[in-house]
């Protein structure tokens, strides 16, 4: 594993104020690039945001614009809705079960239970 290692002790008073303002420099430097990533980050952000949001903007404006409303007046009323069967309280006919008994009682066949 290689490691770097400065040894302070060893250097002239020049050479530490070297390595010092040149750590600094870097710091300062990554300081400064770190904030311009939050900066621009927080930029395209934004603009992705505001796409967003306009697009269903327009998604909805679009949606309201598809409803058709208008006034309209009635020409013809509507007829009252015709019956697909007749009433069985107005006929007066026995519902069918009741006929079909009547016929077998009189032809003398009563029906046997089916186990």
């Amino acid at each position: 594993m290689a490691a770097f290692h400065v040894n302070i002790r060893g250097r002239s008073l020049l050479g530490t104020i070297l390595i010092g303002s040149v750590v600094v420099a870097l710091l300062a430097v990554l300081f400064f690039f770190l904030a311009a990533a939050a900066v621009a980050g927080t930029i395209i952000g934004a603009v992705v945001l505001t796409r967003l949001w306009w697009i269903s903007r327009k998604l909805k404006k679009a949606a309201a614009r598809e409803i058709l409303t208008t006034e309209y007046t009635v020409i013809e009323p509507e007829s009252a809705p015709r019956q697909r069967l007749p009433d069985e309280s107005q006929s007066g006919d026995r519902p069918p079960e009741a006929a079909a008994d009547d016929s077998e009682a009189a032809s003398g066949n009563p029906r046997r239970p089916e186990h």
